[in-house]
């Protein structure tokens, strides 16, 4: 766990990410990035079925609307990618 990392989220965020299992564990993959309720009912909004898009998580026009969607809200201002 990253723990710098949790302490900088501001409180009602969360993280959007790509999970893999590739053994016996879960690890994020690509790049997370937060998001929030608001953004997230965007893209709910988008995708009135959504079980059919996170069923295996390679939807790319699920992906992509989440993505926008924190940009949209400002979500990734603040985000420095280094």
């Amino acid at each position: 766990m990253d723990e710098g990392f949790e302490q900088t989220v501001p409180d009602g965020h969360a993280l959007a990410s790509r999970v893999t299992k590739p053994d016996a564990f879960h690890m994020t993959t690509g790049a997370a990035i937060p998001i929030t309720r608001e953004a997230m009912e965007d893209v709910a909004a988008a995708f009135p079925s959504l079980d059919a898009y996170l069923a295996d998580g390679t939807n790319v026009r699920f992906i992509e609307t989440v993505y926008r969607s924190a940009v949209t809200h400002g979500l990734m201002d603040t985000v420095v990618m280094e």
